[in-house]
């Protein structure tokens, strides 16, 4: 602003944010269908509702996630720019500071983050990647692999692995 004496970066001057499709609420919300429109968002109310379009490309967008994940191997192969960092603080703490537009990390780290910053807005596009929770086990142990494979298929006979999924959200059910 002229009136406070610092400088306005004339690509900011003016700006206008595009006009997004949808009325912001929860059953006609903002539709983002690129970057562009991504990068929008903080300057809608950030209480309204918003969700990917289907066809969005991402290939102009900075995306943040944590290195060493499922989610940044996802960013990395979907055009958009990969920003990595060490920990999950300091990919929403990228996407604040504007050095990125998005932060992909599981939804069980972000829904609660997102709820307690007015500043932050959790899209209502879910992406499963990978299919859910995993664990390794050493190849050679095909005793213990057989243990675990059982158990997992009783769990998931009784009804208890959908119950343990959805008390701790981590992904979707069987």
């Amino acid at each position: 602003p002229r009136e406070t004496g610092y400088p306005v970066l004339s690509v900011f001057q003016d700006y206008q944010p595009p006009k997004l499709v949808g009325d912001g609420t929860q059953s006609s919300p903002y539709q983002i269908s690129d970057a562009y429109e991504l990068g929008a968002i903080p300057h809608y109310d950030l209480r309204a509702h918003f969700q990917l379009a289907a066809d969005v490309d991402l290939s102009g967008a900075v995306i943040a996630a944590q290195t060493n994940t499922i989610q940044a191997s996802f960013v990395a192969t979907s055009g958009a720019t990969l920003v990595e960092f060490s920990t999950p603080e300091e990919t929403v703490a990228a996407v604040k500071n504007g050095e990125a537009d998005a932060v992909l990390a599981d939804k069980s780290y972000l829904a609660p983050v997102a709820e307690g910053d007015a500043d932050l807005v959790l899209l209502e596009q879910q992406e499963l990647i990978g299919g859910g929770v995993g664990m390794g086990l050493r190849e050679s142990d095909a005793e213990l692999r057989g243990k675990f494979d059982a158990a997992i298929a009783s769990m998931k006979a009784d009804g208890s692995l959908n119950a343990l999924i959805a008390k701790w959200e981590v992904g979707e059910q069987f």
